[in-house]
């Protein structure tokens, strides 16, 4: 790095302008331009004020003695594995930063240190929280700000909405959840944990059961290739992760009034059903695809009342207006081999005429 970006990235992680550090330094606001630019440079004689400011050394600030991201990453693992006291580990971390200002991985190990100093350290003075609480605002604008990769912006605004929360700061801590550009499953945890802190049981209780909701889609997807790849090799292994889904969704979401993830909830009564079709158990294959059917027109029910209908845990995801391809389940009835030891029974048949399907 230059000369330039070094000093710019240290004034930043300061949260100074220009004109301020160059008030400090007593040089004009156009020669620390102009040396953030790398059209100049500072004289000799700066470097060492310059350092002192930043809070770095001159060999620092000169690039002499930047680490790799692998080093840090080896000395946070050293860190981590000498089970020092939070506050010795802080300091020592405060140190690091400095010579690396916007290392992604040292910015966020600060920032949960601060968490924890704040959740456990009882004993701290207003003064002492209040000290904590402005470094976690600078080192979470920095890691937002700079962060070398996508997602560093939850981690900054997560980290210090708990900053704000653990240090009494209520109000901030909830303007920080709800205005910033979170994922919904963060922003409901966040909810729930600052609900909790106040005692808030029951809305914690809503807010945790939501985020639950918000990550189902990632388990659903697992799932599903669980299913799949078992199918192969283990019909009961297959059988069991086709429950798991089958069981969460009816555990969470409610089908008359949800139809978030109605596909998972649809494909676990199919496969389902066709696994006790094969294995002699008719009734209780039956049962799923009668399931499967109340499933489809219930949610064709809702969509026509209501073309835009969408889930109250998720007021603003598409995936809450899943359409079902009624060709597709047409179609899947039609030549799905695996219902063939159930299609001449009547209940099959009526299933057939709910869904508008002629028996093949």
């Amino acid at each position: 790095m230059t000369f330039g970006e070094i000093f710019k990235e240290n004034r930043k992680r300061l949260s100074l302008t220009q004109e301020e550090i160059a008030l400090r330094l007593m040089v004009t606001p156009q020669a620390v331009s102009k040396w953030e630019t790398n059209q100049g440079s500072p004289d000799i004689s700066l470097l060492i004020p310059i350092s002192e400011e930043f809070g770095i050394t001159v060999d620092e600030l000169l690039g002499k003695s930047k680490k790799t991201s692998e080093e840090i990453k080896g000395e946070l693992e050293e860190l981590k594995d000498a089970n020092n006291e939070l506050v010795e580990d802080y300091k020592q971390l405060q140190k690091m930063i400095r010579s690396n200002p916007t290392n992604t991985d040292i910015l966020l190990s600060l920032l949960e240190h601060i968490v924890n100093i704040l959740k456990n350290k009882k004993e701290l003075s207003e003064k002492e929280k209040s000290e904590y609480v402005k470094d976690a605002e600078i080192y979470s604008k920095t890691l937002i700000e700079r962060g070398d990769e996508p997602g560093w912006d939850k981690h900054g605004y997560g980290l210090l909405a708990q900053a704000y929360m653990h240090a009494g700061d209520y109000d901030r801590a909830k303007i920080t959840i709800e205005n910033l550009p979170w994922t919904k499953f963060n922003r409901y945890r966040s909810r729930g944990d600052l609900a909790f802190i106040q005692k808030d049981y029951e809305t914690a209780c809503v807010q945790y059961e939501n985020s639950l909701k918000n990550s189902l889609s990632w388990v659903f997807y697992e799932l599903r290739r669980l299913y799949g790849s078992y199918s192969f090799t283990d019909a009961f292994k297959a059988k069991f992760y086709a429950e798991t889904m089958y069981r969460l969704h009816k555990a969470f979401f409610d089908i008359k009034t949800e139809t978030v993830f109605i596909w998972a909830y649809l494909f676990a009564c199919m496969e389902l059903a066709v696994f006790h079709a094969n294995w002699g158990d008719k009734k209780t294959a039956l049962t799923y695809l009668e399931e499967y059917a109340d499933a489809v027109e219930t949610h064709a029910d809702l969509r026509s009342k209501n073309a835009e209908s969408k889930s109250a845990v998720f007021p603003h995801c598409t995936t809450s207006q899943d359409k079902i391809d009624y060709d597709y389940i047409k179609k899947t009835f039609s030549v799905r081999k695996g219902l063939n030891p159930i299609r001449g029974e009547q209940r099959f048949c009526d299933i057939l005429k709910r869904l508008g399907i002629e028996n093949a």
